[in-house]
């Protein structure tokens, strides 16, 4: 199915006793999480006339807004470029655009009363309402290399959006009082690309890892100025922002702690070691105080509660 491995590359979901996740055939199921039980399935490959076209399969992981499940499907000859799906029963709420698909997950947001779920589809930005899939605009945003795919989410901060794409740079979008945007501004790469790193914004400043160069970066989020790049050595990695301070794995395994601050790099730790065999692309996970690392053979928890200050 893949050159890397038969996957999953999405991540599931986990709401109340609901369980849902999206498979590399384009199969989408909801499983009770106590009784394991299998409550409704989606062949959606089969409803959509999804094709196995691409670097991966079906990749980018569902996104949930209250009663439904919005998916950067890629459908494009169906009309169902994004899609919404019933929760509760599996049923299709609606499906829109003629986009193909990226690997990015999508992201929602309330900006000035109005109701966006923003798609990083194979060709830019849309914006969408997740209530009915009316599309309110959409920014042609891709690299030339047909082979580069856009892979990592937009991020909101206040009415602000962000993107940013591996051989591509970013893009910087305001979004007006009426649901129109008005761009900020853009770069072709040269102060930051993210291939499929998820990304940090916190109090206008953004982090994650540039593919250009494999460094970890600081940017201002309104200007798109570098503030600070380092960590190279760790072959960049997925980071999650807790108690002040970042905790991020690198490809090859190893684990480092840093300060969120915009005004340097603080690393405050770092493992000699790895404490996960390389490659891990998966990204870590943090559940009262307990990390939770995967590679392709083996899962790994890490006990994180004392120097998080969780109370066990």
């Amino acid at each position: 199915a893949t050159h890397y491995s038969s996957g999953p590359y999405s991540t599931p979901i986990l709401s109340n006793d609901l369980l849902y996740a999206c498979g590399t055939e384009g199969n989408l199921y909801c499983l009770s999480r106590t009784r394991g039980a299998l409550l409704w399935r989606r062949e959606l490959w089969k409803d959509f006339g999804l094709s196995q076209e691409g670097f991966f399969p079906v990749t980018g992981s569902p996104l949930l807004v209250g009663d439904r499940l919005i998916l950067n499907l890629g459908a494009a000859g169906a009309g169902a470029g994004i899609i919404a799906i019933h929760t509760a029963t599996g049923e299709t709420l609606w499906r829109a655009t003629n986009h193909k698909a990226s690997y990015a997950t999508p992201c929602a947001a309330t900006i000035h009363g109005l109701d966006f779920v923003f798609v990083f589809t194979q060709g830019g930005l849309a914006a969408l309402d997740p209530k009915t899939g009316k599309e309110y605009w959409h920014v042609k945003f891709r690299a030339n290399n047909p082979e580069f795919v856009n892979a990592t989410s937009p991020i909101v901060f206040g009415d602000v959006v962000f993107a940013s794409g591996h051989a591509l740079g970013n893009l910087c979008l305001q979004i007006q009082p009426e649901g129109s945007y008005k761009e900020l501004w853009r770069d072709k790469r040269r102060n930051f690309d993210s291939q499929y790193n998820p990304l940090a914004c916190i109090d206008g400043s953004v982090y994650g890892f540039a593919a250009l160069d494999d460094t970890f970066r600081c940017i201002d989020l309104m200007t798109g100025e570098v503030r600070w790049k380092g960590l190279r050595e760790i072959d960049r990695g997925a980071m999650i922002a807790a108690g002040g301070h970042f905790l991020i794995v690198g490809t090859q395994g190893h684990l480092i702690s840093a300060r969120i601050d915009p005004r340097k790099l603080q690393v405050v730790s770092q493992t000699r070691q790895p404490v996960i065999c390389g490659p891990a692309y998966s990204f870590p996970a943090l559940h009262r105080g307990l990390l939770y690392l995967r590679n392709e053979r083996e899962l790994v928890a890490l006990d994180l509660r004392k120097q998080l200050d969780v109370r066990k």
